[in-house]
């Protein structure tokens, strides 16, 4: 980010150092950036891949819910709000991400007007008044957080069980991003996505790979239907290597 690439010319240029120059040590969980920019470092390592991250317990395995919408209706309040009356109950706490603020606003009188739960809008705030919810939430004071563009950045907070992706997402950091938000190892990292086969949207598995679990979930009657996926990998040798039954 800009901010911080005015942070480093100061430190370099303002301190004195034995060796000449200011050894410096960046991390990011994404650096494959969509706004373009580009992170001025002399040698970049890649690291340990997300699987090896998940098996060493620094990121949380994932559970998937997915939800078909196959609809092209942009509003996504009606379908979100007959997932959290029908399954709050698996969620936890959690966040959720939509695409407008009218969206982000009946969505959660909708999910108070269900379940009862405890919801904090966050859109048109402050960043005092975020960071006051943050903190709430982190101390269980809040279920949900509700949200069009506040959150899909540079947060890190305790108790996040869920995702809620309810909206369409076509860059692979964003949806990392999102995602990240409940990957801490000491989460339950479900990510509950709206999935549309008509559209080429990113689906969670683009990121975590194969998932611990994975249902999709669609409606016939009125009703929602639950079926698992299947991740049986196909072990041999004379076959391809990303073939899938």
């Amino acid at each position: 980010m800009t901010t911080i690439q005015y942070q480093l010319q100061n430190i370099t240029s303002s301190t004195k150092h034995p060796l000449g120059f200011i050894p410096l040590l960046g991390l990011t969980a994404t650096p494959d950036r969509a706004d373009g920019l580009v992170i001025k470092f002399d040698t970049i390592i890649t690291a340990i891949t997300r699987e090896q991250a998940v098996e060493q317990g620094f990121l949380a395995k994932t559970y998937i819910h997915s939800f078909v919408d196959a609809t092209s209706r942009d509003n996504k309040v009606d379908i979100l709000s007959d997932i959290f009356k029908d399954y709050h109950q698996i969620m936890g706490r959690g966040i959720v991400f939509v695409s407008t603020k009218a969206e982000a606003r009946e969505l959660s009188a909708r999910i108070v007007e269900h379940t009862g739960k405890m919801v904090a809008c966050v859109v048109d705030v402050n960043d005092s008044t975020l960071n006051t919810v943050l903190n709430d939430f982190s101390k269980g004071e809040w279920d949900f957080i509700v949200n069009c563009a506040k959150l899909g950045e540079g947060i890190d907070i305790r108790g996040c069980d869920t995702v809620v992706i309810g909206r369409t997402v076509g860059s692979y950091p964003l949806l990392n991003q999102y995602i990240g938000r409940g990957a801490r190892p000491d989460s339950d990292c479900n990510v509950i996505e709206l999935v549309n086969p008509l559209t080429d949207n990113l689906d969670t598995t683009v990121v975590v790979g194969i998932p611990e679990s994975h249902t999709l979930y669609y409606k016939r009657k009125g009703k929602w239907v639950e079926r698992e996926f299947d991740y049986t990998t196909v072990m041999n040798t004379s076959l391809d290597a990303n073939a899938f039954v």
